[in-house]
């Protein structure tokens, strides 16, 4: 449910900062940085519900 927003929003933060601040030799820092957090959010998604399986 997490990844259906997630890469439009990470869409939208990369055409934000290269439009607004014509920075598109920097922008492109969102998209690694977006998928170790997405990797980190997944991982901590997938725990919460096997813990609570667990109960």
């Amino acid at each position: 449910m997490i990844a259906v927003f997630y890469r439009p929003f990470l869409a939208a933060i990369y055409l934000a900062w290269g439009l607004i601040g014509d920075a598109w030799e920097d922008a492109w820092v969102v998209w690694p940085v977006g998928a170790v957090l997405f990797a980190g959010i997944a991982a901590g998604s997938h725990a919460t519900a096997n813990h609570r399986r667990a109960r």
